[in-house]
């Protein structure tokens, strides 16, 4: 087993990427600009998959996540948002 999944200088970039989700324009428009805010930096990724239901296959119905952690500086916690 592996002690760790990448290098350091990988965790950097894809921790700079999270962060971006968050804080960063992404053609004009932030990604996830509700979880700003001026009290914890957030930093992780967004999510949308349409629900499939048996029988009728794929919907127009969605699934909308976020996972994410904080503070970016410092991680001490995770968490993961789920909306059907």
């Amino acid at each position: 087993m592996r002690k760790q999944a990448f290098s350091p200088k990988t965790a950097s970039e894809v921790r700079s990427m999270l962060r971006a989700v968050v804080w960063s324009d992404h053609k004009g428009v932030p990604t996830a600009p509700r979880l700003q805010n001026n009290f914890v930096e957030i930093a992780g990724k967004t999510g949308t998959a349409r629900i499939m239901e048996p029988g009728v296959g794929y919907t127009n119905k969605l699934r909308v996540t976020f996972t994410g952690f904080f503070p970016y500086d410092k991680p001490m916690y995770s968490c993961i948002v789920v909306f059907n």
